[in-house]
């Protein structure tokens, strides 16, 4: 495949339990983190090279092997399209102590992220990471 700069390709892992998201949530006002990892089923980010290195970043993936990670969202231009069946969701806590964090994952686990914004906490970042051989195509 010819990977060319300004055209849309959809990359997705080609093994199961291959596509990670973490976001990253904070509160401003304690500085207070939470990132919360899930691991997907299979997921597709688009990505649009903008320039030779981009180009380049895509056709390594292209021959990427297990354990290998590739990050769309290092590309200027990318777009989360899909995720389906997260099959694990793990809370990493920074600055907060055990009890507070033995708190926040029950009211995570009983609530979603609806809970950790009602704690005063936003979604400040997020990141993919893609493991193994992916399949790429031209959108």
């Amino acid at each position: 495949m010819k990977i060319e700069i300004g055209k849309e390709y959809a990359v997705s892992p080609r093994w199961k339990k291959s596509f990670e998201e973490n976001e990253y949530w904070v509160d401003d006002k304690t500085g207070k983190r939470i990132v919360i990892t899930t691991l997907w089923r299979g997921g597709t980010v688009k990505v649009t090279p903008q320039n030779e290195d981009e180009v380049e970043w895509l056709e390594d993936a292209l021959t990427q092997v297990d354990e290998d990670a590739f990050e769309p969202y290092t590309f200027e231009e990318h777009e989360y399209d899909s995720a389906f069946d997260g099959c694990s969701v793990d809370l990493t806590f920074g600055n907060i102590d055990e009890e507070e964090a033995e708190r926040l994952q029950d009211g995570y686990d009983e609530e979603g992220t609806m809970f950790l914004e009602e704690e005063g906490f936003d979604c400040d970042d997020s990141e993919v990471y893609m493991y193994g051989e992916l399949e790429i195509e031209e959108v």
